[in-house]
């Protein structure tokens, strides 16, 4: 017998625009009705008062899990417990679907080693039938790491990976524009000395003179093998982007300047930026602006980054800034993620035919707050019901629906 969930009164955000008071039909987990659905009933029905039920977030890079391991330098905990920390946050953040994103790193400081990277990999599949949002591995490669070559076959052949990016973190070029800058990031944030940042940085540029092309190359082909989805990090050139374009890789992530994410977008590359950069308004490292880059039109995806919160305060500001309509914000964690990931057929959207993950947001505070999250049609979070009845006594802010 058929389970049937039915969603009323619901400002319903749609890839197109919005419904105002409408209705979502869910059966067995999937979407099966979307509209005014008159004279539908259904066994449980859920009275959304006025709220609005977005879709669940696709979340292609989220790097939150090192955070969780290592909440202070050299200091892990351990990886179990991190992931399913990580995994209740994401949920209640709305991400429904996460792509945990690993370093395979070769000579990088702190948690971002190789053997660390697959630890935590393998502890992700293990645990993956019990965690609550759809959860897949988002390995990223250090190009000048060439041990962590085997390793990443390894998985790649075992089937562990969904997506694979390309990153190169030599200073001079990308994120750190100057040797400076790398040491003022690894140096501080890990108290490494001037001696250990000059080898590691020695390390690296002969790494990537002599080594990296071929890591590359291999990398590319056990990818393609594995049908993964690759793209590129920290892009800052069109001649990157020409290097992309040419091997079939769709993604460049966080490009640091506005004119190669417009190269990427002109060659057809999905562009991802990051949403606390555009809650701060900038880049943490003085890099480009992704609220820049979304009202030129150069970026197409938004990604939680470092922070799983941040994508329904990014959402929200993006469409009360004017830059976007909110549905077409939204459609930038969902629906295009979702598409990018080869993911579309299922999910990204609240239409017929796609799984149920979706959550309902207040907008009438301040900030959107996220009232209840469901995943694959099951009601995965709620906030406290004490939360809940203060609604009723707050008043509604002058900037309701919007962030700003």
């Amino acid at each position: 017998m058929k389970k049937k969930m039915l969603v009323k009164n619901a400002r319903v955000v749609t890839p197109a625009g919005i419904i105002e008071n409408g209705r979502v039909l869910v059966e067995n987990g999937i979407i099966t009705g979307v509209g005014g659905l008159p004279g539908i009933e259904a066994e449980m029905e859920i009275d959304a008062e006025n709220s609005y039920l977005i879709p669940g977030f696709v979340d292609l890079h989220c790097d939150c899990i090192e955070k969780e391991i290592e909440q202070r330098p050299g200091s892990y905990f351990p990886a179990n417990i991190s992931i399913i920390e990580t995994d209740k946050k994401a949920v209640s953040s709305g991400i429904t679907t996460t792509f945990y994103s690993l370093s395979f790193a070769g000579v990088e400081i702190g948690l971002r080693s190789n053997a660390k990277a697959k630890e935590i990999v393998s502890e992700i599949i293990r645990l993956k039938s019990t965690l609550i949002a759809d959860s897949r591995i988002h390995a990223r490669f250090e190009i000048t790491a060439t041990e962590a070559v085997p390793l990443l076959e390894e998985l790649i052949n075992s089937g562990y990976v969904d997506m694979l990016s390309l990153m190169d973190h030599t200073p001079g070029q990308g994120q750190f524009k100057t040797e400076k800058d790398y040491k003022n990031y690894y140096g501080k944030t890990y108290k490494k000395d001037e001696s250990m940042m000059e080898q590691t940085i020695k390390i690296k540029k002969e790494r990537k003179e002599n080594e990296a092309p071929a890591n590359i190359e291999k990398i590319i082909k056990l990818c393609a093998g594995g049908n993964i989805i690759m793209a590129s990090h920290d892009d800052d050139s069109d001649e990157k982007i020409r290097f992309l374009a040419e091997r079939k890789i769709p993604i460049c992530e966080f490009p640091v300047n506005m004119s190669t994410a417009k190269k990427a977008r002109e060659e057809g590359l999905d562009v991802i930026l990051g949403a606390p950069n555009i809650i701060k308004g900038s880049s943490h490292s003085n890099n480009l602006s992704a609220l820049d880059a979304i009202k030129a039109g150069y970026g197409n995806i938004i990604c939680s980054d470092y922070m799983a919160a941040s994508m329904i305060y990014a959402v929200f500001k993006i469409a009360g800034a004017g830059i976007l309509a909110l549905h077409e914000a939204v459609n930038m964690t969902s629906l295009n993620p979702a598409n990018a990931a080869g993911l579309g057929k299922t999910k990204g959207s609240i239409e017929k035919g796609k799984d149920a993950d979706m959550m309902l947001v207040d907008g009438s505070f301040e900030v959107p707050v996220i009232e209840s999250v469901f995943v694959a049609g099951k009601e995965a979070y709620r906030r406290m019901a004490a939360a809940k009845s203060m609604k009723a006594e707050r008043p509604v802010h002058e900037n309701a629906g919007y962030y700003y």
